[in-house]
């Protein structure tokens, strides 16, 4: 199912414009958003790199650990059955993963786990299962559309 998501893209789309030419990080970008851009963003790239690539996009892009521990956050706050699904499979995954370290971009390890002799993490197959999962959420996008549009007219 499609959904609609004009008010979330238009706020990625807005935040990202603001970001345009500044030489911030991404820690810093976040830092100077305002409460809702921030938010479109985290469930944005939450979204839209799990989508393209599982979860392990997600983390190996340097998502999970630049703004994971605060996407929990804004997961629980929409409240809806699909986000409180979406918020267990995103602490699932967090769970191997090193929050303190800084989004470097691709290429960095932000896993806790060790690659050993050219074999990934266990973890993997637990993120492969969890990704399996978050692609089965129904509702998902349509929720965060619903309570993003919601921030704006508040």
């Amino acid at each position: 199912m499609v959904t609609k998501t004009d008010v979330w893209q238009g706020l990625m789309d807005r935040a990202y414009d603001k970001w345009q030419g500044t030489g911030w990080s991404y820690e810093r970008f976040l830092l100077n958003l305002d409460s809702v851009e921030r938010k479109a963003v985290l469930l944005g790239n939450f979204n839209h790199q799990t989508c393209n690539g599982g979860l392990q996009q997600w983390v190996d892009n340097g998502y999970a650990s630049g703004g994971g521990a605060e996407l929990l956050l804004v997961l629980a706050e929409i409240g809806t059955e699909s986000a409180k699904k979406a918020l267990k499979i995103a602490e699932g995954v967090l769970e191997h993963v090193d929050l303190s370290a800084k989004k470097g971009g691709f290429g960095e390890d932000y896993w806790l786990e060790s690659w050993v002799d050219e074999e990934p993490p266990a973890c993997y197959d637990e993120v492969e299962r969890l990704t399996g999962e978050y692609y089965s959420l129904e509702s998902f996008e349509a929720d965060v559309e619903g309570y993003l549009n919601a921030q704006v007219v508040n």
